[in-house]
């Protein structure tokens, strides 16, 4: 199989990438959108999306296999933790 490094992924992947990294280098939280630079899930989201079609189009992919469009909750379930964040991410952006 041929890898091309040109070939990018989609824009709803990408920013679903991109959030996973940025809550990997700033950090996690519940609770709120953003705490001492950390980033819930969808506030990572929102940071990452290029545009609002894209931000709501990453969420709803999101909201597929969370089977919720509130991933706000799935994100502030006591016991989370970072890695399940991190790992949702990358699967949605799998699944765009």
């Amino acid at each position: 199989m041929y890898f091309d490094p040109q070939c990018k992924p989609n824009p709803v992947a990408q920013a679903l990438l991109d959030a996973a990294s940025l809550i990997e280098q700033r950090g996690w939280c519940q609770g709120t959108g953003e705490r001492e630079g950390a980033l819930c899930m969808l506030r990572a989201i929102g940071v990452a999306a290029p545009s609002d079609d894209i931000l709501v189009a990453a969420c709803e992919t999101l909201g597929k296999l969370l089977n919720t469009r509130f991933g706000q909750v799935w994100n502030d379930v006591p016991g989370r933790t970072k890695e399940e964040v991190v790992a949702m991410l990358r699967r949605a952006a799998g699944s765009s």
